[in-house]
């Protein structure tokens, strides 16, 4: 009897244990683990240049290596330098010998002094003192310092692995058979040794690739307009060393050429542009001013399949020239323009005219007109300001500008009505205007008038120049801009119309 109550009781048990775990989760061993303290940080290029002062490798940047004002035939100076890689990057370098000075009489001197270089071999402590030890101890002669100033491929070259160092002895030596015609000379104001660092083929990409970077180069110093023509004409890297001012345009045609302004200035006194990229040229310019005033002119002009890239660069359009940057109507539909962070000065002129082109701006401050007829257009950031024309007398507001645009309607022309952006759709005149995006501009669009009042001109103004019946028009996104200037009846200053006079929902 109390076996079968057990039995039951057990029984019992175990149903009330089924059922309460029914609707229960189970419990799973678990474990993980964690892989922290990931980085992704991008390597520097650093190259430093020392010389020895006796006793140890110091500084050589600021002050000069060769310093010597009793020079007489037969004496020699040597200095032995230091070119150091502080960088995480492997590098390459060009040893330049750079002269601001070419008068007559500063060639004249150097032509009595040669130039020897010896890479290694010699502990700094030994360095030779007189022309006899120097020759004993293997230097090389470059020749004299004439041809050793500005030759494109340098007085020396080398590689050099992140963290590492090249030593090397550079020595200047007066012809014994000078003669007295030397006395009392000198090499201009002096000459710079400049070394020139890029990086190296030498790291690998993520997929092993060992050439991702084999197209780093030593860019080419060129300080006059005949080298800097001479070096486009090649192609490749080229660095100014001095503002540089062009009588004609500098064409580039189906070349890769990269032109670093630094803080130089290239100009033109000429006629014509300054940059023509045309064919298939790839254009890179970097730092520095380009600065025209002849008429008609523009700094940038670009067609057919060029490409062109703009970087912090300051592009000024005087009063007679006719635009900032420009690129040729139905010649241009296949070019690219990419700007960033520039600015563009055209007073009372055309900032920006693009009939055609995939165009990219990107933080650039500008002030003049943009006239945009053609391509894919985006405006991204920066600050566009309004400046109007010569001697305006108005704002043309929508009557005006729909009386104004009528009388092109023919002739496909294009106006200038002071505002900081005009849109001209003229797609059924040949023009394939595609999109335009203008998205965190800051726009300053008050004018002064010609009576000196002031008014607020139109930040962006859109106008389907033929309205053609039953075609779509361009895709224009307006998103997240300023104007910091609004309409007499308080609105922003836009404007969408079509040329019949319709308003336009955008």
């Amino acid at each position: 009897m109390n076996k079968k109550k057990s039995l039951k009781a057990s029984g019992l048990s175990l149903v009330l244990c089924i059922a309460m775990l029914i609707g229960t989760t189970f419990a799973w061993f678990t474990d993980s683990i964690t892989n922290t303290g990931n980085k992704i940080e991008s390597g520097d290029l650093k190259v430093t240049l020392q010389e020895w002062n006796g006793t140890s490798y110091v500084d050589a940047s600021s002050t000069p290596i060769f310093n010597y004002d009793k020079w007489e035939p037969g004496y020699t100076d040597v200095a032995a330098i230091k070119i150091g890689n502080a960088g995480s990057l492997a590098l390459k370098y060009k040893v330049d010998f750079v002269s601001k000075d070419k008068s007559q009489e500063a060639n004249k001197l150097a032509k009595a002094i040669d130039v020897y270089y010896l890479k290694d071999g010699v502990a700094p402590e030994k360095m030779p003192t007189n022309f006899a030890d120097l020759q004993k101890k293997g230097f090389v002669k470059l020749g004299t310092l004439p041809e050793f100033l500005n030759r494109e491929d340098g007085a020396a070259t080398g590689k050099i692995e992140a963290q590492g160092a090249d030593f090397a002895m550079i020595a200047l030596h007066m012809q014994e058979s000078a003669g007295s015609e030397y006395q009392n000379l000198s090499v201009g104001n002096g000459f710079d040794i400049i070394v020139n660092a890029t990086q190296l083929n030498k790291e690998t990409d993520g997929f092993g690739n060992p050439d991702y970077d084999a197209d780093a180069k030593n860019p080419v110093v060129v300080s006059t307009t005949t080298e800097l023509k001479n070096a486009v004409a090649k192609g490749g890297v080229v660095k100014l060393e001095d503002n540089i001012q062009l009588s004609q345009p500098l064409a580039i045609n189906d070349k890769k050429v990269e032109i670093r302004l630094g803080d130089k200035k290239l100009s033109s006194s000429g006629s014509g542009n300054i940059v023509n990229a045309t064919g298939t040229a790839d254009v890179t310019i970097s730092g520095g001013e380009l600065n025209t005033n002849n008429s008609g002119a523009a700094p940038i002009f670009a067609q057919d399949s060029a490409n062109v890239k703009v970087e912090k660069c300051n592009i000024v359009a005087g009063s007679k020239a006719a635009y900032g940057v420009v690129t040729n109507g139905s010649l241009s539909t296949n070019t690219k323009i990419v700007m960033t962070d520039c600015k563009i000065d055209s007073p009372k002129n055309y900032a920006y005219y693009f009939p055609a082109g995939d165009i990219t701006l990107k933080n650039c401050n500008v002030k003049g007109a943009v006239i945009i007829s053609g391509g894919d257009v985006k405006i991204d950031g920066g600050t566009y300001t309004a400046d109007g024309f010569t001697g305006q007398p108005k704002i043309w507001h929508k009557a005006d500008t729909i009386s104004y645009m009528q009388k092109f309607s023919s002739r496909d022309g294009c106006g200038h009505m002071g505002d900081s952006i005009l849109i001209m759709d003229r797609r059924s005149n040949g023009y394939d205007l595609k999109n335009v995006s203008i998205k965190n501009v800051n726009f300053d669009t008050q004018l002064t008038l010609k009576d000196g009042t002031k008014a607020t001109a139109y930040a962006v103004k859109y106008i389907d120049y033929n309205n053609k019946s039953g075609a779509s028009r361009v895709n224009l996104n307006l998103a997240s801009n300023k104007y910091n200037n609004k309409l007499a009846d308080g609105k922003d200053p836009l404007m969408f119309i079509g040329i019949d006079g319709s308003d336009i929902n955008n």
